[in-house]
């Protein structure tokens, strides 16, 4: 049996000393740890709701590198948050930064799936980066889905659908999207354009800036977004002008028989009115002298 001295006694004090001061120690790193890395979801979501605040003032103050940097910080903390991932994309769609506009369109719709205003906005990016299928499919989903009640997003996205469409060969499918966005007012010679080529199954790569089909294309156009605007008279006046101008281009008189205005009651008694025959021939002879002269297309009454 071992007694107890004073030598057992100092060895005791010691090791208490030292467990102490270990004890100490350990609540101290876990308190510096707590001040760095909060522990409690309350905490987290504090941090959140500064930064998502943060980004949000910096961006309608413009400060877009601040924005951006709050945005990415917020959205490792809350990767679902929706509106943190359209405007990180937004901001990047808008510098023309469409690589990394496209990955913030894809988380959002990867946490929204009926987000159909994301869809549109990544095909969108897509059709900017060369990515056609991609575009076109991410497009066309968005447009099933609907988009946000804004005409001139609806509006730009008609006419990348169209242009899509147009690339593949697929030109019914493209001249119905470019009518229906000439049916909302647009009337501009880059849709005219694009709506020429499809009515006349012309593909895009084909139509060099140099060729001599562009003035056809371009007219026919015209008429195309007259007829869609119910403007009948003057694309039909424009379509008899055209073929008396260019009798043997391809697709023109399949597309002059054929046309919406040939085929409605007020065309056949305007075609048999003596009056609007020589309105017709005054009009035939104008177009002919805008073709010759090359002048470009205005609102006005031709």
């Amino acid at each position: 049996m071992s007694t107890y001295s004073a030598e057992t006694h100092g060895d005791l004090k010691k090791r208490w000393r030292f467990a102490l001061l270990a004890a100490r120690c350990f609540h101290g790193l876990i308190l510096v740890a707590a001040c760095f890395f909060p522990l409690s979801g309350a905490s987290a979501q504090e941090t959140f709701a500064t930064l998502a605040a943060k980004a949000d003032k910096a961006r309608d103050a413009n400060e877009f590198e601040t924005a951006i940097a709050a945005y990415r910080r917020a959205l490792k903390i809350k990767p679902s948050w929706r509106d943190g991932w359209w405007s990180l994309g937004t901001i990047y769609y808008d510098r023309s930064q469409y690589s990394e506009a496209a990955p913030a369109f894809r988380r959002l719709v990867e946490t929204d799936a009926k987000n159909g205003t994301g869809y549109a906005m990544l095909g969108l990016c897509e059709f900017e980066m060369g990515q056609d299928a991609a575009a076109l499919h991410d497009i066309q989903t968005g447009l099933g889905f609907g988009l946000l009640t804004d005409d001139g997003l609806r509006k730009v996205v008609l006419y990348h659908e169209g242009m899509l469409l147009l690339r593949r060969g697929r030109f019914g499918s493209a001249q119905n999207a470019l009518s229906l966005l000439a049916s909302y007012g647009v009337r501009d010679d880059q849709l005219a354009q694009a709506l020429g080529m499809a009515v006349l199954s012309i593909a895009p790569q084909s139509l060099t800036p140099e060729s001599k089909q562009r003035g056809v294309v371009l007219w026919t156009g015209r008429a195309e977004i007259l007829g869609a605007q119910k403007e009948l008279d003057k694309g039909q006046s424009i379509y008899a002008s055209l073929v008396a101008q260019a009798p043997e281009f391809p697709n023109l008189h399949t597309r002059t028989g054929d046309t919406c205005y040939l085929r409605t009651n007020r065309t056949k008694q305007w075609m048999n009115s003596n009056r609007r025959l020589r309105t017709t021939q005054a009009m035939c002879a104008r177009i002919c002298t805008l073709l010759l002269r090359g002048t470009a297309w205005t609102q006005q009454t031709v």
